[in-house]
Formats: C-alpha cells, structure tokens, sequence
C-alpha cells in the first residue's frame, strides 16, 4: 500500500510542456493538470497513512501511528477535508493581504506582492505540517486555487509574478529531481549498507537482475491498471464538467507520468526508516530484558550493546532498510521510465490521435504569420532609414544578409512607408531617406516611393502649432544667465533619467545587442551613471567621453583578446582585423549614442513641449545633448567614409534581425505561434546574425583595402 501511494502520484510538467508545444486542446491539458493537482494530495494522504501504519507495527510504537478502519477514515478526513479547509481559509487572508497592496506602480509594493504568495504558501505549510499535523501538500493547493481564483485580477505585476514562480518551479524541480537521481543512482550501482553488521550475516543488499525484472512488470502493470481506471470512468468524464473523448482518454492512459512527488516520498521512506535504532524493533525490547546479562546502567546499556552485538535485531533493521531501499528503487526507476518511454513517444502519439494541430493547417498558418514577419522587418528597416544614420547603407548588402528583405516587393514597401507616417505625429515624423533603395526600383516606383514618404507642408498644418513648440528653438540659442543652478541640475537629472530609459529601450528592443555588445552596453551604461554624477555637482551634460572609457581591468582583458587574435604567420591579417575591429566598435557606439541621445530628446520634448514653448533651462539642456551628439558625429567623420559605411551595413543587418526575433517571441507570448514554431524561426535568424558576426572584415560590403581609423584627441578611447 506504501508502494502504491508513491506510484499514483503523477507529474504533468513534461507532458504540459509537450501538449504546449503541439498545439494540443486546452481541455485535454486540464484534464492532466487537474488529475496531478489531486492525486499529489490523495498520494501524500493515503502515503501517510499507510507508512505511519508499517512504521509503527514494526517499532513496537516507537514510530509511526496506529490505525483501525474507524481511526484511518477519521484521520483520512483529517488530512483531506482538515486540511482543504486551513487551506482555504489562508488563501482568504492572502487574498486580503494582495488586494491590500494596490498601488499598481509602487515597484516596491509589486516585490512584496510577488514575495507575500511565497511567504503564504510556506506558511500553510509549516502550519498544516508541523503545527496542526495535517497534510501541507493538500493545505497548500487550496491556498493556491483560492489565490488563483479570487487574487489574480488583483496582482499589480502579472509578468513579474508568473516569472517568478516559473522559475522557483525550476529551481526546486531541478533541486528535487538532483537529489532524488543522485540517491536512485547509489541505489542502483552500489551497496548502501557495506558499513551495517547484516552484511557480515550474508545478506544481498544490492539491486539483483531480479528486481530489475520486477521494476519493468510494475511498469507494465502500472499502464494496464491505469488504461482500466481511466476506460473504467471514461462513461462518466465524457458526461460532465468539461467531457471528454475517446482518444483523449486513451492519451490519458499513456500520459501518466510520474516524477516529483514520488520521488520525495521515495526520500521520505528513506529517512523514515534510516531514524529506526536496532532496540526500537518489534521484540528486541523483550530480548533485552530476558538477557542474562543485565546489569549497570540499565536500559541505556542495552541498548549500546544492541546496537554493537545484538545480530538479531541489526539483521532485521538491514532487512527494513533494505525493503525501503527497493521501494525506492521501483519510485525512481518507474519515474525514470515514464519519461523515457512514455515522455518520448507521447508527441507521436498525440499526432496519431489527431490530438495535435494537424500539420498542414498550422504549416499554412505559420506561412502567413511568416509572411507577416517579413513585412515587420521592411518596416524596421523604413523606421532606421528615417533615422538618418543609416541612409547611406548598402543596401544590396542588406538584401544579402536579411533574407526578409531579399525579395522586398514595390507595394509592400509603399505600405511600410504609409504605415511608418501614419504611427507617427505629423511634428515629429522623420521623413525616411530611401536613396539607398534606388538602383532597386524603376525611376517612376522610385519617385512614387519619395512621394510616399515625402510630407507636404499643408499636411503638416493640423500639428504645426505643436510643432513650433517642440522645436521653436535653434540649437546654441539658449542663454542660461537667467536659470539658477537648482534649475539646471534638476533639468538635467530628467533628461539623464530619459537618457538611461532610452539606453533600456534599445536593448529591449533589438537595437543593441546585449550579447554580442556587451562592451558597448558597459561603456554606454556607464556613462550615463557617471554622467549623472556629474550633473549632480552641477556639471553640464558631458556623457560622450564618458561613454569612451572602460575600467581598466576590462580595458586590458580587450586588448589582450586582440593580441591573442592570431591566423598563423600572417600577421598583417591578424592587425588589420584588430583595426577593423576597433572602427566596427567606434561606429556602433557612436550610432548608438546619438540614437539614444535623439530618443530622448524627443520624448523631453514630448513631456515639455506639450502645451507650451520650451523655457531657457530645457532648451539649455538640449542644447549640452546637441553638442554630445556633435561629437559623436565627428568621430564617425573622422574615420573612413567606406569602413563606416560597411560597419553601417552590418549594424543595420544586426538590428533588422535582433527587432524581427523580438517580433516571433511577441507572436509566441501571444499564443499565435507554437514553441516549436517560434523555435525554427528564430534558429534561421540566428543563423543570419551568426553569418553576420563571422564576416568580420565586413567583406559582403566592402573591398580588400584597409585604412587605419582615426579618432579624435583623448586619452583612454575605445
């Protein structure tokens, strides 16, 4: 009975990830969660029960607890109904506590949201386990559905609480599953008793043929037994709730997967059994007491040699551990075959029983969604266009590189351009610079595209009232005589804070890549906190040269990879890819910095121009972002027009592919694409970006010369 309440707990978290995966229905995906969540609670009951029973009939009392059929359904009711309802009852006050914290943009309200449903679940419990001596596992999953039912409208931070809890689902899954495979494993190749006297006796404590031959026929038994409960209550599944089919039910049959929870109360027999002494045993008090060698210290005396001499007694410990030992065995090896056998051969399973999308379907809705995709990436690539930095790109590099744009046609190209115009406010559209795009088109598609994306003046009237406030100010204009300090640095706080959201928001965005730029994300992230140190002392806005520097620890580990770099003898090869190298750096941090710079500035317009001219303090300080900006600018000046232009070309190839893979994960939150859907995807683009990263001279889109770049006057550059 023991055994069985270990084998009967099932755990749907392969089978979960799998039905996601294919697309299977929902209802089928309750059914399995729903049959874990109460059979996890019914094992640990009957679990309980029946080891509390064994532990005590063969301790003498000493352990466990003893039950009649009265006393076993009363304490059945204990742990079930008992605990369902401390259960329930906590859930309640936890509801009160999250409806308690609502300010919704309190950040520090939303963490202690997050950390009270921990707090709660430990807290039912400690309290049903410990304290009252019901069943914590069944107490916690009716705080959990009470929280789910009444307290999930009322959380402040949806993402953040279900990343949370996924990954603490990990962590301890990856805990448990750890312990429980480096415990089976001692199980199965070693002796674990080589130190007890019962091996002395000539016991065969080890895992024989034998029972591997029993563990593969309780397997066996284990799918028959459960295709006949589920066949069994299939009449009546099919008739309530949500119902159910035949072929689901047959998925149901081969989808029982055990995993979690048997192998923690696997353990639990472990340590149960393992804090049983030779003298607590059935009979060995008697022994003790008719010995003829009674005498000293009494019982404690006894019980010393017991645990030294008395063989009758050690060999029936070994032969108790060594009955936990193999139910163990069975709880791990049953574990380890259902996923095996049943785990891989449920996704073909599902597909033969039509359970899955079919194939054909979901291929011609991924078609669409792919071509949705591609029209994405033509309009990342009209938005960077418009940013004025990328205007003279090579465009048939691009079309090389991002196979989205390999084959852009005329009218989905005029639709971008509409659609790029149209998201904007006439006041701050960039009208995109298309003149790279020429040699691609006929001279009358070409002037229709520069009509497209051209805005006459009379269409700007509606908003030009607000475009004379946003910019009713010429850059060097600002005479900061009649601003006090206090003015100035709090200004320039807001727009470092702007600055440092704008930073965020290209690396959220795919602009930068995080990855494969985390010199760059260092360098730029740096600079605006040293750059708000400095506004701080009342300093102007001095981030560029800032954003040049490297600590020094990392400054040396760079140039000790660059002089690592090494093809052979040929060294010229190898110095000028570390030139190459530095310009590729230079420019990528110089488009990002005056990117982020206008990113911000548009938005301290947005907030300070909205009714009204801008006063002399705002207006000074887009004045100090102005002249960053400028620098910037004269450094991309200042190197080769070719070399900018090739690294141009691959920065924008970066971009447009990062964007597009932040594109398929929105669709895969969004549940319009499957994970194995999104997953092919985004492997294809990865491979473009890998393409990409390992044309390192920028070969696609420039020829062999190489020119020493140039930077302007500085101490510690890039």
């Amino acid at each position: 009975m023991v055994l069985g309440s270990i084998l009967s707990a099932t755990d749907p978290v392969a089978v979960s990830a799998l039905l996601n995966e294919v697309g299977a229905p929902p209802r089928l995906k309750t059914h399995i969660a729903g049959e874990s969540l109460l059979n996890d609670g019914s094992a640990f009951v009957f679990f309980n029960i029946f080891f509390n029973m064994d532990l005590y009939r063969h301790t003498n009392g000493t352990h466990g607890e003893k039950f009649d059929w009265g006393s076993g359904i009363v304490y059945f009711l204990k742990l079930s109904v008992g605990s369902a309802a401390l259960g329930t009852a906590i859930g309640l006050v936890l509801v009160g506590f999250v409806w308690d914290l609502k300010h919704r943009y309190n950040h520090e309200e939303n963490v202690v949201q997050v950390m009270t449903t921990l707090a709660f679940a430990y807290f039912a419990f400690y309290l049903s386990e410990s304290v009252l001596h019901l069943s914590g596992i069944v107490s916690v999953v009716f705080c959990g559905i009470v929280a789910k039912k009444f307290a999930s409208t009322l959380i402040n931070d949806q993402v953040g609480m279900q990343k949370f809890w996924d990954l603490l689902e990990h962590v301890l899954n990856t805990v448990l599953f750890t312990v429980g495979g480096l415990v089976w494993g001692t199980v199965v190749v070693g002796d674990r008793f080589a130190g007890l006297q019962g091996n002395s006796l000539g016991i065969d404590t080890g895992i024989t043929g034998r029972d591997w031959g029993y563990l593969f026929l309780l397997y066996f038994f284990l799918i028959l037994i459960r295709t006949f409960l589920v066949m069994g209550f299939y009449p009546i599944v099919s008739r309530i709730g949500l119902r159910s089919n035949f072929t689901e039910a047959i998925f149901m049959s081969w989808g029982g997967l055990r995993g979690a929870v048997g192998i923690a109360l696997g353990i639990v027999i472990e340590n149960g059994w393992g804090n049983v002494r030779p003298y607590e045993l059935v009979g060995a008090m008697e022994r003790l007491e008719n010995s003829e060698e009674v005498k000293g210290d009494g019982i404690f005396w006894y019980r010393d040699l017991a645990d030294s001499e008395g063989e009758s007694n050690e060999f029936e410990i070994l032969y108790h551990r060594y009955v936990a030992n193999i139910w163990f065995f069975f709880a791990g090896g049953i574990a380890f075959l259902t996923l095996v056998i049943n785990g891989t051969t449920a996704g073909p399973l599902l597909k033969k029983l039509g359970l899955a999308a079919p194939t054909k379907i979901r291929e011609a809705i991924v078609k669409r969604y792919r071509r949705s995709i591609s029209l994405h990436s033509i309009e990342h690539l009209v938005r960077l266009l418009a940013d004025g930095q990328f205007s003279d790109v090579d465009f048939a590099i691009v079309r090389k590189q991002v196979s989205d744009l390999r084959d852009i046609q005329f009218n989905d190209l005029v639709n971008a351009l509409r659609h790029h115009r149209a998201k904007q406010p006439l006041f701050l559209y960039c009208e995109p610079d298309i003149s790279c795009l020429k040699p691609f088109f006929t001279a009358d598609q070409f002037n229709e595209l520069k009509d497209v994306a051209h805005v006459n003046a009379a269409d700007r009237l509606p908003s030009l009232g607000r475009a004379a406030l946003a910019a009713s100010y010429t850059s060097g204009e600002a005479d900061d005589e009649d601003v006090t300090e206090e003015e100035k640095v709090a200004m320039r706080k807001v727009f470092i804070a702007l600055l440092r959201r704008a930073y965020e928001t290209l690396i959220n965005k795919g602009f930068i890549d995080a990855r494969a730029n985390a010199r760059l994300v260092l360098q730029l992230t740096s600079s605006v906190e040293r750059a708000g140190d400095k506004v701080s002392q009342g300093k102007p806005i001095s981030d560029w040269e800032a954003s040049r520097r490297l600590p020094k620890g990392v400054r040396r580990t760079m140039v000790a990879l660059r002089s690592s770099l090494a093809f052979g003898n040929k060294e010229k090869q190898r110095s000028d890819l570390a030139e190459f190298m530095e310009v590729s750096a230079i420019v990528r941090h110089a488009v990002s910095f005056i990117t982020a710079h206008k990113l911000a500035q548009e938005t301290f317009k947005e907030e300070f121009a909205a009714d009204r001219e801008l006063s002399l303090v705002e207006r000074l300080v887009l004045d100090e972002s102005n002249a960053q900006i400028s620098m910037a600018e004269d450094v991309l000046e200042s190197n080769n027009p070719t070399d900018v232009v090739s690294i141009k070309t691959q920065f924008l190839c970066n971009i447009i592919l990062n964007q597009t893979v932040h594109d398929v994960l929105g669709y895969l939150e969004r549940g319009l694409l499957l994970k194995t859907e999104a997953e092919h995807i985004v492997r294809d683009l990865q491979n473009e970006l890998a393409y990409i990263a390992h044309d390192k001279y920028g070969e696609s889109s420039r020829d062999d010369k190489r020119s020493s770049f140039k930077d302007d006057e500085g101490g510690e550059n890039l």
